[in-house]
């Protein structure tokens, strides 16, 4: 890990900087006070180190100034624009099975692989709405908007809808696709 790590005032001028509460500003600036080389940072260290709340987090993800993983780990997305390391001094990240998961694009940004990102989204949208179509959460009794009696109309609008959304996603991925840069070579 560095000793010394970079700003670029453009990102934390930025009116999407400006309008974080200050609690997470400050979790921003420890995050990327605290990355190794490729950007990664723990979440749980920082937050017991110095008491960060997990909304702080959320609101950064929300705002895209870092995407998390599953187990605690986070990357700044924004790292590459804020930092230049010399590639014969940098040390490979710990967390390459996240890394893996990332594209970079032509403005050094870190994105969550598209059909992932869209994946994982689109997953929990189908999770939501199966929970409250066949039985209630609560009673467990059968649902009014459950299939078997919904009209036929409405089933096929929202299957219409899911395959609009498949054909923007692969729209989306060809546009990623064609901005991605590899990790080989970030600078």
């Amino acid at each position: 890990m560095a000793k010394k790590r970079m700003f670029d005032f453009a990102v934390i001028d930025s009116d999407n900087f400006a309008s974080l509460p200050i609690p997470a500003i400050a979790l921003y600036f420890m995050l990327a006070m605290n990355t190794d080389d490729s950007g990664f940072a723990s979440f749980i260290k920082i937050s017991k180190l110095y008491d960060f709340k997990k909304e702080d987090l959320e609101i950064l993800e929300l705002k895209e100034f870092v995407i998390i993983f599953e187990d605690g780990i986070i990357v700044i997305t924004h790292f590459y624009q804020h930092n230049w390391l010399d590639g014969r001094r940098i040390t490979p990240t710990q967390y390459q099975k996240e890394k893996s998961l990332l594209i970079l694009t032509k403005q050094k940004k870190y994105l969550l692989g598209i059909c992932l990102a869209d994946a994982k989204r689109e997953e929990n949208r189908i999770e939501e709405n199966n929970y409250g179509k066949k039985f209630s959460i609560k009673t467990g009794e059968k649902n009014e908007n459950s299939e078997e009696t919904r009209p036929k109309q409405q089933i096929e609008e929202e299957n219409e809808k899911i395959r609009n959304t498949k054909k923007e996603i692969t729209k989306k991925m060809q546009i990623i696709n064609n901005e991605k840069e590899t990790f080989d070579d970030p600078l």
